[in-house]
Order: structure tokens, then C-alpha cells, then sequence
């Protein structure tokens, strides 16, 4: 019984991933229809809403190292979906690079901003070593997605199609 329960739990927490993942994709082939205007903000930890409204931020306010807190999407707990170890970003503004740890696998490179546009250039560096980290690849595929960024006290957001997909926790600033 207790097998069948926690296989079922493994079954319906893939199928959600790759839901959510096939929403990412579809967004990506929409890039030419009009976006929708950013939501109203909510409660910390409500899934599939915006957080705080993106305004323009100083590329020193994204300095440091931002440890995540979740998806805005995904409802499933940050630590199933992160047995190993949480994801994080380190900045370092004066060279626009990042580095950082995608739940298994390292990942680095560069970043453009200018004001709340933000994006990852591709391709990104990652190790590819093999692990369980379920979210893992969402997260790297919400990384490629991401077009705005903002910065609030300590909460970091990335934006994708002016909706938040991920959101952070300053951890150190530097």
C-alpha cells in the first residue's frame, strides 16, 4: 500500500512537471502575440500569480547570491522537487555574469539587463551529472524563458511573458 501510494505521488508530480513545461514551450511559440498586462500582486506563495509589480531596478540591486523559493507555477514542495540541495544564483554585476547551482547541476554564464528587461544568453554552461532533482529542468527551462526581472528588498522574481515564474530569497550580498 504504502509503495502504490508514494509511486502515485512519483506519477502525478512528473505529469505536473511536464505540464508545466509544455506551458513553457507553447508561451515561447506565442512570442508574437500582444502579452497581457502583469497581474495584481498576491499573498507570498500563491502559485501562478504575480508577486510584485516589475519596475525598473539598478543592475546593484541584483548583486549577490539569491537562494530560490519557488515556482509560481508549481505547487508541489520545493523540497520534492530539490532533495539535494535548493537551487541558487550568484550575480556579479560588473562583469553581467552568474553562476549558481540548478538543484543537481551547476550552471553559469552571462546576462543582459537593461532597466526590468532581463534575459540569460545562451548557451549556458551546466554540468551534467545524473541525480533526482525532479525540478531541476524546469528550472533551467523557466532560466531560457525569463525577459524581465524585478528586485524588491530581499525577493527576487523572474518574469516570463510578464507573469512571475520563480522566485528568490537574497541570501548574501556582496
Amino acid at each position: 500500500m504504502k509503495k502504490s501510494i508514494i509511486g502515485l505521488t512519483g506519477v502525478m508530480l512528473s505529469t505536473g512537471l511536464l505540464f508545466t513545461q509544455c506551458a513553457s514551450h507553447k508561451k515561447t511559440a506565442e512570442s508574437n502575440v500582444s502579452k497581457p498586462a502583469a497581474e495584481k500582486p498576491a499573498q507570498s506563495g500563491s502559485v501562478g500569480i504575480t508577486l510584485n509589480p516589475v519596475r525598473d531596478i539598478s543592475p546593484d540591486d541584483l548583486q549577490g547570491k539569491w537562494e530560490f523559493d519557488y515556482f509560481t507555477n508549481v505547487s508541489t514542495n520545493r523540497r520534492i522537487l530539490f532533495p539535494m540541495q535548493l537551487p541558487y544564483l550568484t550575480f556579479d554585476v560588473k562583469r553581467q555574469k552568474f553562476s549558481g547551482m540548478a538543484g543537481c547541476n551547476n550552471v553559469s554564464g552571462d546576462y543582459t539587463m537593461n532597466g526590468d528587461q532581463f534575459y540569460f544568453k545562451q548557451p549556458m554552461v551546466m554540468t551534467r551529472m545524473s541525480c533526482d532533482a525532479m525540478g531541476e529542468k524546469t528550472f533551467v527551462n523557466y532560466m531560457i524563458a525569463i525577459d524581465k526581472v524585478s528586485v524588491i528588498e530581499n525577493t527576487l522574481q523572474f518574469f516570463s511573458y510578464e507573469k512571475a515564474v520563480m522566485v528568490f530569497k537574497r541570501s548574501e550580498k556582496k
